[in-house]
């Protein structure tokens, strides 16, 4: 038996929160949403997930 823990669904939920978030701060950055609309879709986008 072979255990690959890239196949875990934790590693995928975390990169795709990093990429999110990435794509927020861009966002945030260059004037398309302000902080607080960027926390608060991301909190719905990880609230919604789980």
């Amino acid at each position: 038996m072979v255990l690959d823990p890239t196949s875990s669904h934790s590693v995928l939920k975390a990169i795709m929160s990093g990429i999110w978030v990435s794509h927020a701060i861009a966002s945030e950055l260059l004037g398309n949403i302000t902080e607080q609309q960027a926390i608060d879709h991301y909190c719905l986008w990880i609230h919604n997930w789980f």
